[in-house]
């Protein structure tokens, strides 16, 4: 996690539960979060964050719940990198011609152009 604080110039920050989790965002009230915790810790997180956006990560729990927790770094720089450099494209919208006049070749959401 220092590696990739470094490597993007980002603040971290490590919290042993929700309380204080909360805490450290009211404090520094980031522009965005990635959040790695258990299942009802990142659902009221996230909430409670609201309206900073947040990705979420489910922790790895090898030992149960709380004891030895694990996150997975890679899936910790991939959510780093949807906030610096924008999400990456799917599937779907890489086989799409997006620039086509064609409104069945566009994806939802991307209003017709006027050409004229």
């Amino acid at each position: 996690m220092i590696e990739l604080s470094d490597q993007y110039h980002l603040k971290i920050a490590v919290a042993t539960g929700g309380t204080l989790a909360r805490r450290i965002v009211l404090e520094n009230r980031p522009e965005a979060i990635v959040a790695v915790a258990c299942e009802l810790d990142l659902t009221t997180g996230i909430q409670d964050a609201y309206p900073i956006p947040v990705i979420g990560i489910l922790n790895e729990r090898p030992n149960g719940p709380c004891i030895n927790t694990k996150a997975d770094i890679e899936k910790v720089r991939r959510a780093i990198l949807d906030f610096v450099e924008g999400p990456r494209p799917t599937g779907r919208s890489e086989r799409l011609n997006i620039d086509s006049p064609n409104s069945s070749d566009r994806p939802l959401g991307n209003p017709p152009t006027d050409h004229s």
